[in-house]
């Protein structure tokens, strides 16, 4: 599971530029994963989530830092969190905060000075030399004149205001080759969180903790990938005019592992699920019906026999199986369902086609 992970990972990264910046040779992926900064009434539940490929990584020579303003203007470090001692769990999850947080219990607790009426950049970095309060954009310009550590593995930034300089500070998310999110109405985002659908998905959460969006110290929710319907209507066959007709049910959520493939409108005869990684425009296959996948057609499993005109399979995505090929956060899989069929001149006939786009 972890080589697929980290495939789908790397793979995502390519598509943003940011490669070189989260995989080094033999190094692990390390990514900010969910920040919290700001709530109503009193700050109490302040903190950030990592997440690493493989799990189990040491953090030592890791620093979480915070830019933003201050006498200098842009460009301050406002935070420094030294995360010497941490380790990722089992799950490659890792919780930074503050003594107060009651969502989880902290990994590790620190003291965070996360500002919540600015702009803001928060980065993860190795070899940091520089202190809290260090100007690192003498001459406010947007881009950084000193940067004190050895390596950026990560970074976002919370943005408020977009009217740099004129009405807010400069934020460096972007412009290190990373990502801004916000601004959240007129507000900076107070809960910004990741999904693997691509590195670049950064969701803004809710505003009051109650609402209940956070979830340190375990998978991100509210990530589920997404799927639609192609390739529509299928060919009649045996019990219906309108052909069979292909759905899910679950997450397709790599990690969470808990999708099925549907297939109602069928006739009860033997079938099989198929995917491919490429669509094509709907052709009359010589054992009947359309065909609507290209490229590479991969078998799922095993050979099913359909009850009360529908059929399910429960897709293991984190294991290849005898037939599949890796399907892995980020990527786009397009399935269909062949079955027997005497309506057809060739035999059999497929459903519609269904593309999912799995997210982690």
């Amino acid at each position: 599971m972890k080589n697929l992970l980290a495939l789908g990972l790397a793979l995502s990264a390519a598509s943003t530029g940011q490669a070189l910046a989260l995989q080094g040779a033999g190094n692990p992926i390390l990514l900010i994963n969910e920040i919290r900064i700001d709530e109503p009434g009193t700050d109490v539940e302040e903190y950030f989530e990592l997440l690493s490929i493989p799990s189990n990584v040491s953090l030592d020579g890791y620093t979480y830092l915070v830019i933003g303003d201050g006498s200098g203007g842009s460009g301050v470090i406002e935070s420094v969190s030294d995360l010497t001692g941490g380790i990722t769990g089992a799950d490659g999850l890792f919780v930074g905060g503050t003594s107060n947080v009651t969502l989880t219990v902290p990994d590790l607790v620190l003291t965070l000075q996360f500002e919540n009426s600015d702009n803001v950049t928060h980065l993860l970095v190795q070899g940091f030399t520089g202190a809290n309060g260090d100007d690192l954009d003498t001459d406010d310009d947007g881009v950084l004149d000193v940067m004190p550590w050895t390596s950026v593995v990560d970074a976002v930034s919370l943005v408020e205001n977009t009217d740099t300089p004129t009405s807010g500070e400069f934020y460096y998310g972007a412009s290190l080759g990373f990502n801004d999110v916000g601004p959240d109405g007129t507000f900076v985002p107070s809960h910004v969180f990741r999904c693997l659908t691509s590195l670049s998905d950064w969701r803004i959460g809710l505003f009051d903790v109650a609402g209940g969006s956070d979830t340190p110290g375990m998978f991100n929710a509210n990530c589920n990938g997404t799927g639609s319907v192609f390739c529509d209507p299928g060919v009649a066959n045996e019990v219906s005019a309108t052909g069979g007709k292909i759905t899910y049910a679950g997450s397709l959520s790599f990690q969470r592992n808990d999708t099925t493939l549907i297939a109602t409108d069928v006739p009860n005869n033997f079938g099989l699920f198929i995917q491919s990684d490429t669509m094509m425009p709907a052709a009359a296959a010589q054992v009947g019906g359309n065909l609507c996948l290209g490229g590479t057609l991969v078998r799922l499993n095993q050979i099913l026999l359909a009850s009360n005109n529908a059929v399910s399979l429960q897709l293991d995505v984190q294991h290849m199986g005898l037939n599949e090929f890796g399907t892995i956060a980020g990527s786009t899989v397009f399935y269909q369902y062949y079955f027997r069929d005497s309506a057809t001149a060739g035999g059999g006939n497929f459903s519609n086609g269904l593309m999912a786009t799995w997210t982690l």
